[in-house]
């Protein structure tokens, strides 16, 4: 089992994981000096054909010691003979670890248009999997809210539903977040889940070190919510777009609404890298919210 390592006594998290596209990994891999032993690495899958590399991608994340996570996007698989085959090929690998996302295609390419449906499937059962993380959209998801007329009620069921379905395939279940700029909206959310029931370890998304501009352009591609107009109102500001956007803020905020609510179940961030692993690692040795001296507990 994943043991979350986050301190709430010093209030600085000692582990955190990192998204990278599979073409990527060797660029991140080179910098393994810098991040933490046993770090959870995402490895994203835009589509099918792409599988191979992820696989190769996890392998070479294995090598030096660290976590491959598997995205596994319901949209793009054909039926359940597909699904199996997939899973048999992570088994294989010796992967462990998955996060299960409906995707970006609108129209499934096949038979499955949710993560509900995949892990209705059985396919998952007996292949040696420990955790299943699935999506958490703090500021909602007004692409599903439009293509499924859900309810915020809807969502908060859902979530249960699924979570329900992981822990009866034996894994244990997490959530990664949309990454954000609103604390005060994570945290609502968060005490609303744990109000409902849902107790599991969630990981706040971040972005990363990187340019407003690219930030603006990545959070219109995944739909990011209320977050759009904050990076709108920087954009505003002409010196605001000579100057790297940092999370000194946000991970600041983290820590402090912690402290005022330590019993949530926030775990370990989670970075999306929209400016460079370098920007990244040279940030992280810099903040006090992240400790870099006990990275292996």
């Amino acid at each position: 089992m994943h043991v979350d390592s986050t301190s709430y006594k010093n209030y600085t998290f000692k582990t955190y994981s990192i998204e990278s596209i599979p073409a990527q990994i060797e660029k991140l891999l080179d910098l393994k000096d810098h991040f933490p032993k046993n770090m959870r690495i995402y490895l994203t899958l835009i589509e099918l054909s792409q599988l191979s590399q992820q696989i190769e991608a996890a392998q070479k994340v294995q090598k030096v010691g660290c976590i491959p996570v598997m995205h596994l996007p319901a949209r793009l698989i054909k039926d359940t003979d597909e699904l199996c085959s997939i899973l048999e090929q992570y088994k294989s690998a010796g992967i462990s670890d998955l996060l299960l996302l409906g995707g970006n295609p609108k129209t499934p390419i096949g038979s499955f248009m949710s993560v509900s449906e995949l892990l209705k499937t059985g396919a998952f059962h007996n292949k040696g999997f420990k955790t299943i993380a699935i999506a958490g959209h703090p500021e909602g998801n007004a692409e599903m809210e439009k293509s499924f007329l859900h309810t915020h009620e809807n969502f908060i069921q859902i979530l249960k539903d699924k979570i329900s379905l992981i822990r009866e395939i034996g894994c244990e279940p997490q959530i990664v977040t949309q990454f954000l700029f609103d604390i005060k909206t994570l945290i609502t959310w968060a005490k609303e889940l744990r109000s409902n029931g849902i107790d599991v370890p969630i990981h706040p998304g971040i972005a990363g070190p990187a340019s407003i501009k690219s930030l603006i352009k990545f959070s219109l591609l995944c739909g990011v919510g209320a977050s759009i107009n904050f990076l709108k109102k920087q954009a505003l500001n002409i010196s605001q777009l000579l100057i790297d956007y940092n999370p000194d803020n946000m991970m600041q905020g983290l820590v402090d609404e912690m402290s005022s609510y330590p019993d949530t179940n926030i775990g370990a961030p989670h970075f999306f890298v929209f400016g460079g692993f370098k920007k990244l690692f040279t940030w992280i040795e810099k903040t006090s919210t992240i400790s870099t001296h006990d990275s292996s507990s």
